[in-house]
C-alpha cells in the first residue's frame, strides 16, 4: 500500500507547519526581548549541547565546533547542505528554523517524520524557555550580589575617607593642640611630610582615591617629602627670631650694690705704665644669694594667777599662729601657679643647696603643710576673686571659652568644666559641673555686651548682633576641607578657606563700601552654592549661614576681635596645669584653681607686681586685716568708660538691639 498522501493531507500538514512557525516566531521575539532587557553578554550564557537535543528519525543533530550543527537527510531525497548553527542564547532562532524543510520539500516528507521534526522544534523551544528561566534566576542572583558588593564598596570608601580625614586632622586645621600632631606634620615653619599650599600635610597625596588630574583643582599636589631636615636645612616659611630692621633692645642697667673696676695689665712690650685710662665696656653681673629661711622658735608660757589660782596661757600674735609666713607662702603659691607640681615644690624647698636655715639645716615641710599653705592662700584671695568677677561683668567686650577639668573622689573620675571670661582688663575663671547653658549663665549672670566665642550651641542663644563668631575656628574647618581626599569637597573647601582668611585679615579702618559689598556677595554666593549638600562641605556652609551677622561684628564695632584667641591663650595655663595635676580631689581644690589663676592673669594684664601683691594679700589674711581692693576701682571706671564709648548703658542689665552701636 502506498504511503504517499493526497493533496488535502499535504495542505493540512503545511498549514500546521505554518501555524507552528508563527507561534515559534512569537516565542523567539519574546525571548529576544527578554534577553535584551536583561542585557546579559553572550559569552556569559551557557550553550545548549547536543546531548540535550533529541534524535528524530533520519534527522540527526550532531555537535560541531563550539556549538551544534543540525543537518537533515530525509530518506529518498537529495541531501541538503549542512547548516552550521550555534545553539546558544544569543543565536537567532531563525537559524534553527531555517534548517527545517518547508514548502515542497516539507510536503514530500512522510507525516510521521514531519511530526517528529515539529516535536524536535518544540522540544528545542521548551529547552530555550527553560534556559531563559535559569538565566533570569542567575541574573537576579548576580544583580543582588552586585548590589551588596556596591554597598560594601561604598561603605569601605566612606570608611577610607573618614580615616584619611582623621589622619589629616592636625593643629593647623582643627582645635587639637600641637602636642597631638602626628610626627610628619609641620606648620608653615617647616616642610616635613607632604605639604599642601596651606602648609599642612594632605592625606589625599598619601593614598587618596581620586585621579591625578583632580589634584590641581582640589588644591593638593603630589610632592616628595624631604629625607631629613639635615639634608634640607633651608626650610620654607618664616624664620625664627626678630625680623630685619626691627628696633634694637638692650638690657637696662639697674642700681648696683657694688662696683668692680678692672684695669689693664702690663703692655705686651713690657711697659708697666698705661696712660689715658677711660671706661670702654660695661655690663652687670646678677647673682642670687642662698635662700636662708628665718626660723622663729615660738614658746608660749602658762602660769597660775596668784589671786584666784586660775591657769593663764600666753597667746602669740595672729600672724605667728600659722606655721609659715607670707613670703614663704607666696613663694609656694607662685611656684605652683607657674606650673611646678607640689612634689616638685617640696623637692625644691627640701634641697639645702637652694633653701636652708641659717644653721645649714633643710626646711621642714610636708605634703600636708603644703596643702595648708595653699588653703590659706585660697581664703586670702577670695575677696580679690569676687572683685575680679564684678569687674569682668562690667567690661563691654568679653571673650568666653571653656575646657575640661577632672575631679577624683570616691565616685571615681567626674568631668567638670572650667569657664573663662577674659577681656582687655581682667580674666575671670569659674568651675561648673555643666557645659550647658546653666554653666554659661552662671558665668555671665546679668552681664550684657559683645560676646566673642566659638560656634558652640550654648553661645548661639546670645543675640547675633552682640556676638562675634571666632573666624579662626571656621578657617581651620575650611582648611581641613581643602585637604579632603574627595576632590570636589577639597575644591569647595579651598574657596571657603580663602574667603574666610580674606575676611579675617580685613583692616576695619581701611575698608571701603565697595570692598565690603564684594566680600559679602562672594561669601553669600559660596554659602548658597554649598548649603544644600549632604556632606561635610554642606555642613560648614550651613554653619556659616547660621552665624550670619555674627561673622562681621568686628567690622561694625570698634575693639572687637575677629577671633577668640584671647580666651584660648588664657586657658593655656590651665591646660598645662591639667597635664601635671590631672585634676582636683575636692571642692577646695576647685576654689583654689579659680582664685589663683584669676588673680595671676589679672595681675599680668594690669602689670601689677604679682609676688608683692600676693605677699601683701597673704600677710593681711594672716593678721586678720581686711584686703586692700582699691586697685580695682580704676579698672571698673575704665570699663564703664568703654561701655559709654561703645554706646552701651553703664549698667549691666540686658541690652536691647536698639542700643547697638552704629554700623561703620
Amino acid at each position: 500500500m502506498s504511503t504517499r498522501r493526497g493533496p488535502m493531507s499535504r495542505s493540512i500538514a503545511f498549514a500546521f507547519l505554518l501555524t507552528t512557525k508563527y507561534w515559534l516566531d512569537r516565542l523567539r521575539v519574546r525571548i529576544a526581548a527578554k534577553l535584551a532587557s536583561m542585557c546579559v553578554p553572550s559569552s556569559k550564557i551557557p550553550q545548549i549541547r547536543h546531548e540535550n537535543l533529541p534524535r528524530v528519525g533520519n534527522f540527526c543533530i550532531r555537535s560541531g565546533g563550539n556549538g551544534v550543527k543540525p543537518f537533515f537527510s530525509p530518506r529518498g531525497l537529495v541531501v541538503r547542505p549542512r547548516v552550521m548553527i550555534r545553539a546558544s542564547m544569543d543565536t537567532d532562532i531563525r537559524a534553527i528554523l531555517s534548517a527545517i524543510p518547508r514548502g515542497e520539500e516539507a510536503a514530500r516528507l512522510p507525516h510521521q517524520e514531519l511530526v517528529q521534526v515539529l516535536d524536535s522544534v518544540v522540544s528545542i523551544a521548551l529547552q530555550l524557555a527553560r534556559q531563559v528561566e535559569i538565566l533570569q534566576e542567575e541574573n537576579r542572583t548576580l544583580r543582588e550580589q552586585v548590589r551588596v558588593l556596591t554597598e560594601q564598596v561604598k561603605t569601605l570608601q566612606e570608611q577610607n575617607y573618614a580615616l584619611l580625614r582623621r589622619l589629616n586632622t592636625n593643629s593647623g586645621n582643627s582645635g587639637i593642640p600641637s602636642s597631638k600632631d602626628l610626627p610628619w606634620y609641620t606648620d608653615n615653619q617647616g616642610n616635613a611630610g607632604t605639604q599642601t599650599g596651606d602648609g599642612g600635610s594632605s592625606p589625599a597625596t598619601m593614598g587618596g582615591t581620586e585621579n591625578n588630574e583632580n589634584d590641581t583643582e582640589s588644591g593638593t599636589s603630589r610632592e616628595k617629602a624631604p629625607k631629613d631636615s639635615r639634608d634640607n636645612p633651608k626650610t620654607p616659611g618664616k624664620k625664627t627670631g626678630a625680623r630685619k630692621g626691627h628696633p634694637g633692645a638692650r638690657q637696662k642697667f639697674v642700681t648696683p650694690d657694688e662696683e668692680l673696676k678692672f684695669f689693664p695689665g702690663p703692655c705686651s712690650c713690657g711697659c708697666q705704665e698705661i696712660e689715658n685710662l677711660e671706661p670702654c665696656y660695661k655690663h652687670q653681673y646678677f647673682e642670687i644669694p642662698t635662700i636662708l629661711v628665718k626660723v622663729l622658735h615660738i614658746i608660749l608660757y602658762r602660769g597660775t594667777c596668784s589671786n584666784c589660782g586660775k591657769v593663764c596661757k600666753g597667746e602669740a600674735p595672729r600672724k605667728f599662729q600659722a606655721g609659715y609666713g607670707p613670703n614663704l607662702s607666696a613663694l609656694v603659691q607662685g611656684l605652683i601657679t607657674l606650673g611646678l607640681s607640689r612634689r616638685g615644690v617640696l623637692e625644691f624647698l627640701r634641697d639645702k643647696g637652694f633653701v636652708r636655715t641659717s644653721h645649714g639645716e633643710e626646711l621642714q615641710i610636708s605634703h600636708g603643710g603644703l596643702n595648708q599653705i595653699l588653703g590659706r592662700v585660697s581664703s586670702a584671695l577670695k575677696p580679690h576673686y569676687e572683685k575680679i568677677g564684678e569687674s569682668a561683668r562690667t567690661v563691654p567686650i568679653n571673650h568666653v571659652d571653656e575646657t575640661g577639668w577632672r575631679m577624683f573622689g570616691p565616685a571615681g573620675k567626674i568631668m567638670v568644666w572650667l569657664w573663662v571670661m577674659v577681656s582687655c582688663l581682667v580674666t575671670f575663671f569659674m568651675i561648673h559641673t555643666n557645659r550647658s547653658k546653666e554653666g554659661f549663665l552662671e558665668l555671665v549672670r546679668n552681664w550684657s555686651g559683645i560676646l566673642t566665642s566659638d560656634d558652640y550651641a550654648v553661645y548661639s542663644s546670645w543675640p547675633a548682633e552682640l556676638r562675634q563668631s571666632c573666624l579662626a575656628h571656621l578657617s581651620r574647618a575650611a582648611k581641613k576641607l581643602s585637604q579632603d581626599p574627595v576632590a570636589e569637597i577639597a575644591k569647595g573647601g579651598l574657596r571657603l578657606y580663602r574667603e574666610l582668611c580674606r575676611l579675617t585679615k580685613i583692616d576695619r579702618e581701611a575698608l571701603t563700601e565697595g570692598e565690603w559689598r564684594a566680600l559679602m556677595m562672594r561669601v553669600k554666593g559660596l554659602i548658597n552654592l554649598f548649603k544644600k549638600r549632604d556632606d561635610c562641605l554642606g555642613t560648614l556652609a550651613r554653619r556659616l549661614e547660621k552665624d550670619g551677622v555674627s561673622l562681621y561684628t568686628f567690622l561694625r564695632i570698634a575693639g572687637v576681635e575677629p577671633t577668640n584667641n584671647t580666651a584660648e591663650r588664657a586657658l593655656r595655663a590651665i591646660v598645662v596645669k591639667r597635664k601635671s595635676a590631672f585634676g582636683s580631689i575636692s571642692e577646695a581644690g576647685f576654689r583654689w584653681l579659680e582664685r589663683s589663676f584669676s588673680f595671676k592673669q589679672t595681675c599680668r594684664q594690669q602689670e601689677w607686681p604679682y609676688f608683692e601683691m600676693l605677699r601683701r594679700c597673704i600677710s593681711n589674711h594672716l593678721q586678720g586685716l581686711p584686703q586692700d581692693l582699691s586697685m580695682y576701682g580704676p579698672v571698673v571706671q575704665v570699663a564703664q568708660q568703654m561701655r559709654k564709648e561703645l554706646g552701651f548703658e553703664n549698667s549691666v542689665q540686658a541690652t536691647s538691639s536698639s542700643e547697638l552701636p552704629k554700623t561703620a
